[in-house]
């Protein structure tokens, strides 16, 4: 399956900001990038790194006043997401140490306030 996402922002900033941005998304075994555009005005250097999590992480500074960051990025992935909808829950206490990072807040989600959003999303979902 082929998918193209899109993405415009436009940043006002009240002096120069360094960001840390994630605006690629990187080829593995389930998606594979076909092809990508980025395009910043005004430009701004801009370095990258691979973060703990193997995220493609963009650094650069906002400056001072308005700039519009284009984004459009096109996947190859399988037609089905693999998933094993007879796996078992596993509870938490019996998770091994390495993946409780993974059950951390996010400062991209805050995840204590979207705690209504979630229970309503999910009122009528049997447990498993």
């Amino acid at each position: 399956m082929r998918l193209h996402a899109e993405c415009r922002l436009t940043v006002i900033a009240g002096e120069d900001c360094p960001v840390v941005a994630m605006m690629r998304p990187r080829s593995g075994e389930a998606q594979w990038m076909v092809s990508e555009v980025y395009q910043m005005r005004p430009w701004v250097p801009t370095t990258e790194y691979v973060d703990a999590y193997g995220n493609l992480c963009q650094r650069l500074t906002i400056p001072k006043g308005e700039m519009r960051i284009e984004v459009s990025t096109v996947m190859e992935t399988e037609e089905v997401i693999a998933v094993a909808p007879e796996a078992g829950v596993t509870p938490i206490p019996a998770l091994p140490c390495e993946v409780l990072t993974y059950l951390l807040q996010s400062r991209y989600c805050p995840s204590d306030k979207m705690e209504d959003r979630a229970r309503e999303i999910t009122r009528d979902v049997a447990p498993g």
